[in-house]
């Protein structure tokens, strides 16, 4: 009867461990679930204003005016700068992020070279961090 009793507190303390155990792996499986999605939108807002800045129509009056034309994530902030080719200095310009299919206002910031920045951030915490430097169109 003494070493049932044993064993069914030894399979207990085991049992408990193995759960507290299970907990961690899916508190560490959402939080990895987080930061993909994370890093899913930061990914396709860069590819957003590369496409913008690049390839579409009026990408040089978007690119000199910092506009970007887009509905951003929740959590999503974007910062726009110009680089000093030689030293690699960021220099911070204020951003227009406006309406898919809205109008941009006309802008000065010619800079050959810039730098955006992306960051997903959800309670508090940056989930993910992207940059991407663009040669003026």
């Amino acid at each position: 009867m003494v070493e049932l009793l044993i064993s069914i507190v030894i399979l207990g303390v085991l049992l408990v461990a193995v759960a507290g155990a299970m907990g961690s792996i899916f508190g560490l499986t959402q939080s990895a679930r987080e930061g993909v999605n994370a890093n899913t939108q930061a990914r396709d807002l860069i590819e957003n204003v590369r496409s913008q800045w690049t390839a579409a129509p009026g990408a040089r009056a978007a690119y000199d005016a910092n506009c970007i034309r887009a509905s951003l994530p929740a959590g999503a902030v974007v910062s726009v700068g110009a680089v000093d080719p030689a030293t690699g200095n960021h220099t911070p310009q204020s951003v227009s992020i406006v309406a898919p299919g809205g109008s941009c206002p006309s802008g000065s910031y010619n800079q050959p070279l810039k730098r955006v920045v992306v960051s997903i951030s959800q309670g508090g915490r940056e989930l993910s961090r992207l940059t991407l430097e663009l040669q003026r169109p």
